[in-house]
């Protein structure tokens, strides 16, 4: 991927979210190359810890550090991302698909920042709450392991770049 493609760091293409599509490892790859969906904003909903880790790091899918989710779930609207006060809501700015299976992950640059209740915090103001906190194996014991990984190398350069 070359320096005009960073704004489809992590986004999946329109083809769709291609870690739960059945696609060989050259599929995957091609449908990356392929056409992706319009730059949008868009909401994830976290804890306090992950949401000042986001603004360090991103968001991964759950998969790189050993659970199930292949993906970053979000939703289009803030209020429909939580129906519970308290919760912290990233508001994120990139490529994503319109159901809520979003983004295969997320760079640190496209974290806009995160609400609770009605307050904003700022990706500065998130990064002043705490550390980063992931830390990916760099592979997933999937049939797209090679594309992860390649993924996963993508994220930690988006990753060495945040301020």
């Amino acid at each position: 991927m070359n320096s005009s493609d960073n704004d489809r760091l992590g986004a999946f293409p329109v083809r769709g979210p291609i870690t739960y599509l059945k696609l060989t490892v050259s599929e995957a790859r091609e449908a990356l190359e392929g056409s992706h969906r319009p730059i949008t904003t868009w909401f994830h909903q976290t804890g306090r810890a992950e949401a000042a880790s986001a603004a360090w790091q991103g968001l991964i899918p759950s998969c790189w550090v050993g659970g199930d989710g292949c993906c970053v779930f979000g939703d289009h609207s803030r209020e429909s991302s939580s129906p519970f006060r308290g919760d912290w809501i990233l508001e994120i700015r990139s490529r994503a698909l319109p159901e809520q299976q979003k983004a295969w992950w997320v760079a640190p640059e496209q974290i806009v920042g995160a609400w609770i209740d009605d307050v904003f915090y700022t990706p500065d103001e998130l990064r002043a709450l705490g550390r980063p906190l992931l830390s990916p194996s760099g592979t997933c014991a999937c049939e797209l392991a090679e594309v992860v990984a390649e993924q996963v190398a993508l994220w930690r350069t988006a990753v060495a770049a945040t301020p």
